[in-house]
């Protein structure tokens, strides 16, 4: 707190009342937490559910949050917010105080795989009559899920056992 007098030519004083101010010089921090089913890899296999948690400890206490999604416009956070589509989404988010500190700009990296591949059973052998097979039988499978960071691979059966062909 402070305290201002005034003085004139005469003797005169004036004092002003005690006067305080705060200062708030740091920055707010903040913290995401994406919940989902986790898969493996870093992937989740469900819809995920993204919460943000700012922080002013010391400060003057936050006044706005705020969260873009693959580039997307700005939005003010208020509650958790969903990822729902398949992909690698890039959440960016970051916090204002009262003073108007700016925390560091985060960026969390969302991995969402919810589909199944696809399969499509061939089975390459010569047929005889009435559904028969003649000769060896192999199972092939190609899957597929649609997901271009991924390969499909093939199955079969060799000799009563599923394998990984490729």
């Amino acid at each position: 707190s402070w305290k201002v007098k005034a003085y004139d030519r005469l003797g005169n004083v004036a004092t002003s009342s005690a006067r305080s101010f705060l200062v708030d010089n740091t920055a707010p921090t903040i913290t995401a937490d994406p919940v989902g089913t986790v898969g493996s890899n870093g992937w989740f296999k469900s819809d995920v559910t993204v919460s943000l948690s700012p922080a002013d400890t010391e400060g003057s206490g936050i006044a706005a949050t705020y969260y873009q999604i693959d580039g997307g416009s700005q939005q003010t956070y208020a509650s958790a917010f969903t990822i729902s589509a398949d992909g690698i989404h890039s959440v960016k988010f970051w916090t204002v105080d009262v003073a108007r500190n700016t925390s560091n700009m985060e960026t969390l990296e969302v991995k969402k795989d919810a589909t199944p591949p696809a399969l499509d059973p061939t089975i390459p052998a010569v047929t005889g009559q009435n559904g028969f097979y003649k000769g060896p039988v192999t199972f092939l499978s190609i899957q597929d899920d649609g997901n271009p960071r991924r390969r499909p691979f093939l199955l079969g059966v060799e000799n009563g056992q599923l394998v990984q062909v490729n």
